[in-house]
């Protein structure tokens, strides 16, 4: 054999054997990749019934915090109406306790005299002077 045969048996050695090397290793990558992938697909399936599981709790949180939003908004509703029908009932008393200044046409005040008891003691606390008249204008003014 010559020394060209030779390279060329070496070339073609050289050759056959970098292309089985090549065909190795996508043999081997196409072998791994169904056990990375199913390895991937069952991380995937986990982290999905996680995320599932965190939404259902989730869920059941925000239902909880509606139904005391509920609460709370009745609670505040019904307050509310007791704090209005307070505030009507404290005006009319301060409008009958003359603490709230009135407009409208007036009043009378009618003043007699008292009849005479069998036990007076010769006093006349039964008949109006004028304490009882000034009385009755330093109320009226208050």
């Amino acid at each position: 054999m010559t020394r060209p045969h030779v390279a060329t048996f070496a070339l073609i050695a050289l050759v056959a054997l970098a292309t089985g090397f090549v065909l190795a290793g996508q043999i081997r990558a196409q072998l791994l990749t169904p056990s990375n992938q199913l390895a991937r697909y069952q991380a995937l399936v986990r982290n999905v019934q996680e995320l599932e599981a965190t939404n259902a709790d989730d869920r059941r949180q925000i239902a909880s915090l509606r139904v005391q939003i509920d609460g709370l908004e009745s609670e505040a509703a019904a307050r509310s109406a007791a704090t209005q029908a307070l505030k009507s009932q404290l005006s009319d008393l301060r409008a009958h306790a003359g603490l709230v200044a009135m407009h409208g046409p007036g009043l009378e005040v009618s003043l007699r005299n008292g009849v005479p008891g069998p036990d007076t003691g010769g006093k006349a606390g039964y008949l109006i002077n004028f304490q009882d008249v000034q009385d009755v204008v330093n109320l009226l003014f208050a």
